[in-house]
């Protein structure tokens, strides 16, 4: 539901973020739907420990605040009491700063992708079109 509201909200990469959880959830929990209310300590533990394996401080958390967000929408829906929120059992901190490391294409190999004449009702012309803001000319 939260997915699909996004996706017609055209916040398509958040609504990525929650589909890039939902799966990891559903790794966990072999694909069983689960109430919220069984959601213990151990399964919160076990969550951490496996969005832990080999993944960077900023991975796990953007994992970790959209659990906390979902669980958060569903105490304010009434679905869940706050005592099973995840913060109360998962010892890293989502929301500390986080120093990644710089990342940026050049101009000359981005340049090509930004000519191409794209449709204008399409997914890719709109990220072209903001893309194309965000470039400095500089090398």
């Amino acid at each position: 539901m939260i997915i699909e509201q996004l996706e017609e909200d055209g916040r398509i990469g958040y609504a990525n973020i929650f589909l890039y959880f939902k799966s990891s959830l559903n790794k966990l929990l072999n694909n069983q739907d689960r109430k919220f209310i069984s959601f213990n300590k151990d399964i919160h533990e076990r969550y951490e420990k496996q969005i832990s394996n080999g993944t960077s401080q900023s991975t796990i958390s953007n994992y970790l605040r959209t659990y906390y967000r979902i669980c958060n929408l569903a105490i304010k829906d009434g679905l869940c009491p706050k005592l099973y929120h995840p913060s109360n059992f998962i010892q890293f901190k989502p929301y500390k700063r986080i120093r990644t490391k710089k990342r940026a294409i050049k101009s000359q190999f981005l340049q090509p992708m930004l000519s191409l004449k794209l449709p204008k009702d399409s997914r890719l012309f709109r990220s072209q079109k903001g893309c194309n803001s965000y470039i400095t000319h500089e090398e």
